[in-house]
């Protein structure tokens, strides 16, 4: 699948295109993108970085590459209308058993910059991002409290399988990731291991299409992304009942009243602070986890200059009208 973009013959602008046309081409498959640019099939590789492929661009001669921070952020998602994942404390125990640090350390060693994402609104780079997850204690792998968390509610923490308070089985759970996606299926099976101990099972899943799960809610757990930006009240829609990108379909009033403000509030200050209230609900709601802070990747070849990183969602395209050849160097 591809796309080619020309320049437009009627544009009467200072800063005309200087290539003649530009091909954006997809490929869904991790492990087919750094052979396609090391053959020169693609000039530019714009993709989810893991510590293989920097590794290997920073030893392929003739491509220059940056690893910088970006605008969108992985996170974990709950489909709270699981029969299981429905309850409040089984999600609380998966969200406390989870270890942050060590999925960073798993899939981010190539970047030092990244840490554990404590906001669902906000990014740190942005005014009013607050760490909002308080004395949760989510993220940091406490076993312990998440066992204790699962008793409290009447659980049987058993190794041949998490009971309820009923005595039902709670059944493997479906967690997605996308197919060829090497860094979400390292967090992924790391999840697998960490949820083990509260003996709690994970079906680990590689799916082909990411909108299509999330559109038909086809999952228990699933790691993906969502991308952040300047304006405030493109959260609404992800965390109100009903809104479009409410993958883990949480339904809270207290939420719902705030996301309205948001979306009719002019001052930016006061749209942050109800930005913050509603993120102390999704936290204690426990229907997403948020992870890092993802990084921008991008590999250019060496015979293209005016080409860098730029960290907002036009990602590199924000001057693609200064895109070039370079110059033959004089001999």
């Amino acid at each position: 699948m591809s796309i080619t973009l020309v320049p437009n013959d009627k544009f009467y602008g200072k800063n005309k295109a200087t290539l003649d046309k530009v091909i954006f081409r997809i490929i869904t498959d991790q492990t087919q993108q750094l052979p396609a640019l090391k053959n020169k099939e693609v000039n530019l590789l714009q993709s989810q970085p893991s510590q293989a492929i920097v590794d290997q661009v920073r030893q392929t001669q003739g491509v220059d590459y940056a690893v910088t921070p970006g605008v969108a952020w992985e996170h974990f998602t709950v489909n709270t209308k699981n029969k299981f994942l429905a309850d409040l404390a089984l999600r609380k125990a998966i969200f406390t058993a989870v270890d942050r640090k060590a999925i960073i350390s798993k899939t981010l060693s190539f970047f030092s910059a990244a840490k554990p994402l404590d906001n669902h609104m906000l990014l740190p780079s942005q005014p009013g991002y607050q760490g909002n997850i308080g004395d949760l204690d989510y993220g940091n792998g406490n076993v312990e409290k998440a066992k204790k968390i699962l008793t409290d509610a009447g659980y049987k923490v058993d190794p041949s399988g998490l009971k309820t308070k009923s005595g039902e089985t709670v059944p493997p759970l479906k967690v997605d990731y996308t197919k060829g996606n090497e860094p979400r299926q390292q967090a992924v099976l790391l999840l697998q291991a960490q949820l083990k101990p509260l003996g709690i099972n994970v079906a680990v899943t590689p799916i082909d299409s990411l909108g299509d799960a999330l559109d038909n809610h086809d999952f228990d757990i699933i790691i993906f992304a969502f991308v952040g930006g300047p304006y405030l009240t493109a959260n609404v829609d992800l965390w109100k009942t009903g809104g479009g990108g409410n993958y883990s379909q949480i339904s809270d009033p207290k939420i719902d009243d705030l996301m309205k403000q948001v979306a009719s509030e002019l001052d930016a200050k006061k749209a942050t602070d109800l930005l913050n209230q509603a993120d102390k609900l999704v936290f204690e709601d426990a229907a997403d986890l948020s992870l890092f802070q993802k990084p921008n990747f991008l590999a250019v070849s060496h015979d293209f200059v005016n080409i860098r990183p730029n960290g907002t969602q036009m990602t590199s395209t924000y001057n693609i009208e200064q895109w070039a050849t370079r110059a033959p160097q004089a001999k």
